[in-house]
């Protein structure tokens, strides 16, 4: 059976504090580039229309790019999971690919491939040895209902937010072969930048 084409929305999630940086990691640069440019360039060359820039409420914001709309968290400390919800609250279309500003070695093929793996009601995620990597994924637009309640309960990981979505059917769990995990390498502290 043909996969189901499907369309989607994009967003870089740069809210986060950047403790273990040190320094706002949506600036670092990449051959000479902004990670939060480079982040949204990627989205857009998957397909994604349109794209957003999430932050916290209290961050200056990034952009006044056209066609780039800022989008904040809606709730205070509550991680990627509440710029991930307040993102989904806006989302006009039937999915939403959302990508970490700190995964800088995601290419738009990434997208790609997850898109041919999506259907109508079901997005993609990867899973490797160390769980899944919700940061890199394409959700549905209905995964709005689970954010909503596990910000509610207080359940801010993103790990049993995917659980959730897995059990549920809403995300699809594909698997990469070893040599392609390199994209998932992150900029968490200044040595990952070597």
């Amino acid at each position: 059976m043909t996969p189901v084409k499907i369309t989607f929305s994009g967003a870089v999630l740069a809210g986060g504090k950047s403790t273990r940086m040190g320094r706002n990691k949506a600036l670092l640069r990449l051959d000479g580039e902004p990670l939060w440019q480079r982040q949204l360039r990627t989205l857009k060359a998957a397909g994604a229309k349109p794209v957003f820039l999430v932050q916290a409420p209290s961050q200056r914001a990034l952009t006044h790019q056209r066609g780039v709309r800022v989008i904040r968290d809606t709730i205070r400390d509550a991680g990627p999971l509440a710029g991930l919800h307040a993102v989904l609250a806006q989302c006009e279309s039937t999915h939403l690919a959302i990508l970490a500003v700190d995964l800088p070695h995601i290419s738009p093929a990434w997208f790609t491939w997850l898109a041919e793996n999506c259907s109508p009601e079901t997005g993609a995620v990867v899973r490797t040895p160390r769980g899944y990597e919700p940061l890199a994924a394409i959700y549905p637009q209905s995964a709005i209902l689970a954010a909503t309640a596990a910000l509610t309960a207080g359940e801010y990981s993103l790990q049993k937010f995917i659980t959730t979505l897995v059990r549920t059917r809403r995300l699809k769990v594909l698997r990469i072969p070893a040599t392609d995990r390199k994209q998932l390498a992150n900029w968490n502290s200044p040595e990952d930048m070597a």
